[in-house]
């Protein structure tokens, strides 16, 4: 949506995956790829993708300012609504505790 910032913070994620600025192409991460993963590998554990994360309207508040603009929860369902709901990355869980960092590489099957 060109007219209104939505960042990840919208989301509540635990973890976000993405890619560097200008990747070589191979890279690359395409959109909405994580529709098809079954896991993922982060240093030495893997993330199990258990079922897509249905939405609720929480992505149309900004965490800034507490306003709430409902173009944001419509324009999703635009481009993400399976079977009447909004779908809208995945939900996963770790096979063992560790701690992640930012630019952590990720091997996704």
């Amino acid at each position: 949506m060109p007219d209104i910032d939505i960042d990840a913070r919208r989301f509540r994620p635990n973890i976000v995956i993405g890619h560097p600025v200008e990747p070589p192409e191979k890279d690359k991460i395409a959109t909405f790829a994580e529709d098809y993963w079954e896991k993922i590998k982060v240093q030495n554990i893997e993330i199990i993708i258990n079922k897509p994360c249905e939405r609720c309207n929480i992505p149309s508040i900004n965490p800034d300012t507490l306003a709430v603009n409902r173009s944001v929860h419509d324009y999703f369902k635009q481009y993400r609504m399976f079977n009447r709901r909004l779908l809208f990355g995945v939900c996963g869980s770790a096979t063992k505790s560790a701690i992640l960092h930012l630019g952590d590489s990720i091997t996704p099957t």
